[in-house]
């Protein structure tokens, strides 16, 4: 499975409860829900391009405020 799909076929999932939801409040917090799952596949399809991790630098005691 590619990298996101997880996160499509949720956000397809909660789009088709929306569809069928009779309730306008909860309606529109499935479709917020399948917007949010959409962004996360983006997200994830555009981070596994990424070639390196950003970590914190280690500090010695010498550059640490007290």
């Amino acid at each position: 499975m590619a990298v996101g799909d997880e996160y499509l076929d949720k956000a397809a999932e909660l789009s088709e409860l929306a569809e069928r939801e009779n309730n306008p409040n909860t309606r529109a917090e499935f479709e917020k829900l399948s917007r949010a799952f959409f962004r996360l596949a983006l997200h994830a399809k555009r981070n596994s391009h990424v070639d390196s991790i950003c970590k914190s630098p280690k500090l010695d005691d010498s550059e640490v405020k007290k």
